[in-house]
């Protein structure tokens, strides 16, 4: 009988130490869960910091870009290059809606919504600098005459 009750004893001290230790790791999980969930915040926060000074340096960029493209090209030529923008975005928008309507892909629907959103200076920004500048000068020249 002595041997049931030392062995009985032993389950529970390993029972205690076992929910000991998992409760002390548990613990731990939790203070680095938290700590980690304040890092993700952080990150978060320095990205939209980061975001909104790209979008102001860009935002200031393209009213730099606009006022020198005027200045450039001239009262008349700048609105017909304006007139010309929006006619390529036009077509764009149209372009996209009915690739959105015939697949339903919500690549395409983020597209439109992004180009629904471009002012249409910007898109001589967006065209000129950041895609092809040969295809869109060679655009421009067919479309309306002049190059920038």
């Amino acid at each position: 009988m002595p041997k049931q009750s030392s062995l009985d004893h032993i389950k529970k001290e390993l029972e205690a130490r076992r929910s000991r230790v998992k409760k002390e790791f548990e613990n731990r999980i939790r203070e680095v869960e938290k700590k980690a969930e304040q890092y993700r915040q952080r990150i978060e926060a320095q990205k939209k910091k980061r975001d909104a000074k790209i979008a102001k340096i860009e935002e200031n960029f393209s009213r730099r870009a606009d006022a020198t493209l005027k200045k450039h090209l001239g009262e008349e030529k700048y609105k017909r290059l304006q007139e010309w923008l929006l006619k390529k975005k036009q077509e764009e928008i149209r372009k996209l809606q009915e690739k959105s309507s015939t697949t339903g892909n919500e690549d395409y629907q983020r597209q439109l919504a992004q180009l629904n959103e471009t002012d249409p200076k910007n898109l001589v920004l967006t065209e000129y600098f950041n895609l092809n500048k040969k295809k869109f000068s060679e655009e421009m020249e067919r479309d309306i005459g002049f190059t920038i």
